[in-house]
């Protein structure tokens, strides 16, 4: 599977995708909302407010080209790390602020192979989850499969910290533990304007 921004400097593979070491999600946070909002990306929701992810250790992550043009952002110091390409502005991935944790989710709008959907979907299968439905906009969703997903992510945080597999992680320098830049974060006045555009959108 191959990841990259939208003008191709960015660009990096999943090794090994399948369904067993892949997982697909759909959030509909506010905060997944919002910093689409910060990064004028709106084609990254679908017509409820979620974001598609595609989840991974970083450990399978190879990176090809023009890493050095990752930037960081965070809506809060405790929010997540939302990693874009700064050629471009693309949103690529988010990952926790603690690299012992293996986890990071790529936006499915990074995904640059497989080309759509249908041969997606035979790489790696469905989206096995949704969550923070509450935020959806304009129509209930139901939450599905958080029980299940979340056993699998921490089967792989688990495996990480035994293995020393944490280490290897793009996002991250393997020496140090230090985000390999350091994250913009937005002044709580910034997040809330971007809040405010969120909850509108939602008919709050």
């Amino acid at each position: 599977m191959k990841i990259g921004c939208k003008c191709g400097n960015v660009s990096a593979e999943i090794r090994g995708a399948s369904s067993l070491t892949v997982n697909r999600a759909r959030c509909y946070c506010r905060d997944c909302q919002a910093s689409a909002e910060y990064f004028g990306a709106e084609d990254i929701l679908d017509e409820h407010g979620g974001t598609q992810v595609v989840q991974t250790v970083p450990s399978r992550i190879e990176v090809k080209s023009g890493w050095g043009q990752v930037g960081c952002l965070m809506l809060s110091e405790r929010g997540l790390m939302r990693w874009y390409a700064k050629c471009c502005g693309a949103p690529l991935a988010n990952t926790v602020a603690d690299p012992k944790v293996s986890f990071v989710g790529f936006l499915q709008t990074a995904i640059r192979v497989p080309e759509n959907v249908l041969e997606l979907e035979k790489l790696i299968g469905p989206c096995r989850f949704r969550v923070n439905t509450e935020a959806a906009r304009g129509a209930k969703i139901e939450r599905f499969g958080y029980r299940r997903s979340l056993m699998k992510i921490m089967t792989g945080v688990l495996v990480g910290k035994l293995t020393g597999a944490y280490k290897k992680n793009p996002f991250f320098d393997s020496e140090t533990g230090k985000p390999i830049v350091s994250p913009k974060v937005l002044s709580e006045q910034e997040t809330d304007t971007l809040y405010e555009k969120v909850d509108a959108a939602c008919g709050m």
